[in-house]
């Protein structure tokens, strides 16, 4: 499980996080209708180790793709307990790490590189079985995926924005980030949410909602692969566009 809401002190001030366990999905509801067209996902995040201090280094770590549970993932779902993408019962849209890649840790102290590197990501519908992606994948800025020091008090953490819009054939997903960011406050990440150029996209054909586009998703979902590091949410907010 989460271990809650350590605090953070930065050159800003104090903030609070959600320092998740390994491999944990975080479920959160949203306010979003069943029947959504087109969302917007913003979140702040960084990486650290597995002790308890929330400002721990993380460990060096690339892990290999065995099933969808060893992919990042972020997006929406329907909620199903205890589910996983690619479970039998949890329907998904969104952003994930390839297929046919690892997903790592890596780092030149004090820069931090994780998870989304280069092209490796791709838009995903998963229907509760299988998993299909894009054609292509989603180019992100391999360096917004770092950030500095997870004990320093200024450019600890990174943003990533993923946009989902539903068609009764498919869905489009874009993405795009910002690296080394130091303010996480609420006023923030809606800026960099609404500023923030998506040049990133990948079309996934399939879906179960026709041309109602009552998908059923409303639940975030975020998860990272890792065995010997954990997540830092900093923020996380749902823009629905329409």
């Amino acid at each position: 499980m989460a271990t809650g809401y350590p605090s953070k002190t930065t050159d800003l001030g104090t903030c609070s996080s959600i320092a998740m366990a390994v491999r944990e999905v975080y479920p959160r509801a949203t306010l979003l209708p069943s029947a959504w067209h087109r969302v917007r996902i913003g979140m702040l995040y960084s990486i650290i180790g597995l002790a308890a201090d929330d400002n721990t280094a993380p460990a060096v770590e690339t892990v290999t793709y065995l099933n969808h549970r060893d992919r990042f993932a972020l997006g929406l779902f329907n909620g199903a307990a205890g589910g996983c993408v690619g479970d039998e019962g949890t329907r998904f849209v969104g952003l994930m790490s390839a297929v046919a890649s690892s997903v790592a840790v890596s780092f030149a102290t004090p820069n931090y590189s994780v998870m989304w590197a280069g092209n490796q990501n791709f838009g995903a519908i998963a229907d509760g079985v299988s998993v299909t992606n894009s054609a292509t994948g989603i180019g992100l800025v391999t360096q917004y995926a770092q950030h500095l020091t997870p004990a320093g008090t200024t450019s600890f953490c990174a943003f990533m924005a993923v946009d989902l819009t539903l068609s009764a054939t498919g869905i489009l997903v874009q993405g795009q980030a910002a690296a080394r960011l130091t303010d996480t406050s609420v006023l923030s990440l809606r800026k960099l949410m609404l500023e923030t150029t998506l040049v990133g996209s990948g079309t996934v054909t399939g879906g179960w909602w026709g041309a109602g586009l009552d998908s059923g998703l409303t639940h975030l979902y975020v998860r990272a692969p890792h065995n010997q590091n954990r997540l830092r949410i900093h923020g996380l907010q749902v823009m629905q566009l329409a």
